[in-house]
């Protein structure tokens, strides 16, 4: 377990100072192994205030509204997934400021200290609380959060960890696909000897780094990556029903001390085994929907359609940054964002705007002869067949555009033209 200590600039200090800060903070936090449990706490002089559309890193009794510093603790927490965990229990309001500053006829109470765990584990929290009272000189509260450290092996065991998609890597088709594999060396053979001159005077370093960026892109190439497992919940009022059941006979087990335990522990265990029987149920009718939904294709959409469902995977969310490689979290903003960048790529605000043509626009087509001075093709222009019903000779006809006539009555007209210029008769 690794414990940080922050304490962050106040909001006197300026924006460098706090971007510097975090900037700092997540190198510490990156530090860290992975695989232990880490937790950030201080004072961040920072207020988070309500939570948002879609953030999950904060709860429902946060106090004040949000500042400048509490969009870069947002930012923090949302790129790390750390929750700030006295935020998520109902206290009175003593206990959930964490500061306090007397005036002349008022005092100012704040929440800006915070306990930061991993969202994984923020269901073994049991209760985070601001203690006042405390003979400290200081005007922050002391702010503690109660873990059941008991349960962190097994549920950290069984919680499934989303990894990016550079680190799925189909390697088990090497294994038992020989045409995978097959092309695999084949790739890899090509590019090991286009990169020869440059690896036989590359340091061992720099040799080993070449080669496993070569093994890697041929990897990616022959056998691509695994398909992303999600598990899916189904709205079924059954199981709303069951769920409901069990999840009072668990209060009933665990606060009524006067309740027969091993019958209720009975009657619960028949709960989840009807729970999971349904959701067997419930995911046999989707595969064969599913299943009747491609055979009522025709042969080659088959093919492409059960791709489809084997290999569909969630599409992942798309973090917005601005300038200043600040995370963008509220979706107003975000959507502004988006839509000045489109226009500033594709509106020029130093061209009309185009206008659509109006009836005095819109013209009609005649032709007429040229002048005796323009030139003559006819010279040059082969004799027709005898059996031609229709022996002219349309090399010197000229298209104008004209109000009046149609294009139609001026062909009539018009026996010999040449159609060697469009001139516009406005």
């Amino acid at each position: 377990m690794n414990i940080i200590n922050a304490y962050a600039p106040h909001m006197g200090r300026r924006i460098e100072e706090a971007d510097r800060f975090y900037a700092d903070l997540a190198t510490t936090h990156n530090k860290l192994p992975r695989r232990d449990l880490t937790f950030v706490l201080g004072d961040f002089n920072a207020k988070l205030g309500q939570p948002r559309d879609g953030e999950q890193f904060v709860g429902n009794w946060a106090r004040g509204y949000r500042n400048r510093n509490g969009h870069l603790l947002a930012a923090f927490c949302e790129l790390h997934g750390l929750t700030a965990t006295n935020t998520f229990f109902r206290k009175r309001a003593k206990n959930l400021t964490t500061w306090t500053q007397r005036r002349v006829g008022h005092c100012i109470y704040n929440q800006i200290d915070y306990v930061l765990s991993l969202a994984s584990i923020l269901k073994l929290c049991t209760n985070a609380h601001a203690w006042g009272g405390t003979l400290t000189n200081s005007d922050h509260k002391l702010v503690t959060a109660d873990f059941n450290l008991r349960d962190v092996p097994r549920r950290r065991f069984q919680t499934h960890v989303a990894r990016d998609e550079e680190t799925r890597l189909a390697r088990s088709r090497l294994y038992y696909d020989e045409d995978a594999r097959t092309d695999y060396q084949r790739r890899l053979a090509a590019a090991l000897q286009d990169d020869a001159e440059t690896l036989s005077t590359a340091s061992p370093q720099d040799r080993w780094d070449r080669i496993l960026r070569h093994a890697y892109t041929s990897a990616e190439d022959s056998v691509g990556y695994e398909p992303a497992i999600s598990k899916g919940r189904f709205a079924d009022p059954q199981l709303k029903t069951l769920s409901y059941l069990q999840q009072q006979l668990r209060l009933e087990i665990y606060n009524n001390t006067n309740a027969d335990v091993h019958q209720l522990r009975k009657t619960r265990n028949e709960i989840l085994h009807a729970i999971r029987t349904r959701c067997l149920e419930l995911a046999n009718q989707a595969l064969d929907h599913q299943a009747e939904v491609i055979e009522s294709l025709s042969t080659s959409s088959r093919v492409f359609e059960a791709t489809r469902a084997l290999f569909r995977k969630p599409r992942p969310r798309q973090h917005i940054r601005d300038k200043q490689g600040k995370l963008v979290l509220s979706t107003n903003r975000a959507n502004h964002l988006v839509r000045e960048h489109f226009r500033s790529l594709f509106v020029d605000p130093s061209r009309e705007v185009v206008r659509p043509l109006s009836g005095a626009d819109r013209c009609s087509y005649r032709l007429t002869q040229p002048s005796s001075s323009a030139p003559s093709v006819d010279s040059r222009t082969a004799a027709p067949p005898a059996q031609t019903p229709y022996q002219q000779n349309y090399s010197s006809m000229a298209l104008t555009l004209s109000p009046n006539r149609s294009l139609s009555s001026s062909i009539k007209d018009s026996p010999q033209v040449n159609i060697s210029s469009l001139v516009p008769a406005y």
